[in-house]
C-alpha cells in the first residue's frame, strides 16, 4: 500500500508546480475568503506579497468577499464594551483580539465613541476640563490623537504638495444638536447626521456647506450609509417599521435628484416570520432607535430602549437577530427615558494592511516556498 502513496518529494514537486503558475496561484488567493488570510500569505515570500497586495487582485477579492462585521461596541452603564458576533473559526481570533483591545481601552471609566469605520474608532475622553480625541485601531495595534475643529478646512494635494486651506463656515439652528456620524466623501462631498431636521453636507471642491432635506415623513430617527460612490442611503425607523431611502449624487450638483424609497418592512413581522417569538410587550410610544447602518445599507443595528435590547437586521435578507440585552435592573432607566444604548459596528479593515518585508524568513524545507 505504501507504494501507492506519493513520496514527500513528489508531493512537494506537485505543490511547486501548482503554486508556480501565477494565474492558478492568484485564483487560490481569491478563494481564501478573508483579508487576514491574504496578509498571512504575504509573509511567505516577496513573490507572495507581490500577488497578495496587487490592486487588481484586491478589487476582485473584495467583490467576492466583502469586509465582515466582527462585532460592535455598545454602551453599558456609562461605559462601552465590545460584543463579539458569532464568527467562523478563521475570524474568531480576530474578534477576540478586538474585544481584548477595546475593553482594555474603555476600562471602568473609559472614553466614549464618536465614530467607527473600517476597523478604527474615534474616541472622546473628558479630562481636566478638556476633551481628548484619540484614534483606536485594535487590528492595527495603533492609537494616536486626532484634532477636532469647529470649522471645516479643506486642503488640496497638488504636484507641489498640500495647498493653502480653504475654510468653510455656516450657521445652523443649534450647533449643540450635532451628532458625530459623518460619512466618507461621496462624489467630493461629505455628509453628517444632525438632529435639526436636515442633513449637513460639505462640498470639498467648493469649500462650502450645503443642506440636504430629509425624505418626506422622516424625522430624527435615522442614520446614513455610503452607496458605493453613487450616493447615500438613509435608514429610518418609525415605530417598528423600517424604510430605506437612496439619494444619488450628481457630479455637478448638490444631489438634487431627490430621495428614492427602495425598501420598507416591519421588524416585528420579519422577526416572527423567522420562527422567533416576539417576547417583548409593546406599549404605546415604543419605537426602535436606529443606532448604526453598514455601507450600502447592508445591515442596521436597532435599539429597543424600553427593554434594553439591541437587534441586528441584515436588510438584504431580512434576517433579524437579538444580539445584546441590558441587565434587567437597567430597564427602568430606559422606561423613564434616562438612558440610551449606543452601538458602533466594528468592521474588518479594508484594504488589508500588508507589513513591510525586510527579509525572507522562510524555512528551506517548506514545500510551498518558491
Amino acid at each position: 500500500m505504501d507504494g501507492d502513496r506519493p513520496t514527500t518529494a513528489a508531493a512537494a514537486a506537485s505543490v511547486r508546480s501548482v503554486l508556480g503558475d501565477d494565474d492558478l496561484f492568484r485564483e487560490i488567493l481569491l478563494r481564501l475568503g478573508f483579508p487576514n488570510c491574504l496578509v498571512r500569505a504575504s509573509l511567505v515570500s516577496k513573490r507572495w506579497l507581490l500577488h497578495a497586495s496587487d490592486p487588481a487582485l484586491l478589487r476582485l477579492f473584495r467583490e467576492r468577499h466583502p469586509p465582515r462585521l466582527l462585532g460592535f461596541c455598545v454602551s453599558n452603564d456609562a461605559r462601552y464594551q465590545f460584543v463579539q458576533l458569532e464568527q467562523s473559526p478563521e475570524l474568531a481570533a480576530l474578534s477576540r483580539r478586538v474585544a481584548s483591545s477595546c475593553n482594555a481601552a474603555f476600562g471602568c471609566r473609559g472614553p466614549g465613541i464618536g465614530h467607527s469605520r473600517n476597523g478604527r474608532l474615534i474616541t472622546t475622553l473628558f479630562h481636566g476640563g478638556r476633551v481628548k480625541h484619540s484614534l483606536l485601531a485594535p487590528l492595527l495595534s495603533g492609537e494616536s490623537e486626532v484634532q477636532r475643529k469647529v470649522r471645516a478646512e479643506v486642503y488640496v494635494l497638488g504636484s507641489g504638495g498640500w495647498g493653502f486651506p480653504a475654510t468653510a463656515m455656516t450657521e445652523v439652528p443649534n450647533p449643540a444638536a450635532f451628532l458625530t456620524k459623518m460619512l466618507p466623501p461621496v462624489r467630493g462631498k461629505v455628509f453628517m447626521v444632525t438632529s435639526f431636521g436636515c442633513i449637513l453636507g460639505l462640498d470639498l471642491a467648493a469649500a462650502r456647506f450645503l443642506m440636504l432635506e430629509l425624505p418626506a415623513g422622516v424625522g430624527r430617527n435615522y442614520m446614513l450609509s455610503s452607496a458605493e460612490g453613487s450616493g447615500i442611503y438613509l435608514v429610518n425607523a418609525d415605530g417598528f417599521q423600517l424604510s430605506v431611502w437612496l439619494h444619488r449624487m450628481m457630479s455637478n450638483s448638490d444631489g438634487a435628484s431627490g430621495w428614492l424609497l427602495v425598501d420598507t418592512f416591519c421588524v416585528r413581522e420579519a422577526y416572527s416570520s423567522a420562527g422567533h417569538n416576539w417576547v417583548w410587550m409593546p406599549q404605546d410610544g415604543d419605537f426602535l432607535g436606529v443606532d448604526a447602518v453598514g455601507d450600502n445599507a447592508e445591515f442596521v443595528f436597532l435599539d429597543y430602549a424600553r427593554y434594553g435590547v439591541v437587534l441586528y437586521v441584515h436588510l438584504r435578507s431580512r434576517v433579524v437577530k437579538k444580539v445584546y440585552e441590558q441587565a434587567p435592573y437597567h430597564h427602568g432607566f430606559f422606561r423613564m427615558g434616562l438612558s440610551h444604548i449606543h452601538v458602533s459596528p466594528f468592521m474588518m479593515v479594508w484594504p488589508p494592511v500588508f507589513p513591510a518585508k525586510k527579509r525572507d524568513t522562510i524555512k528551506s524545507n517548506d514545500p510551498t516556498v518558491l
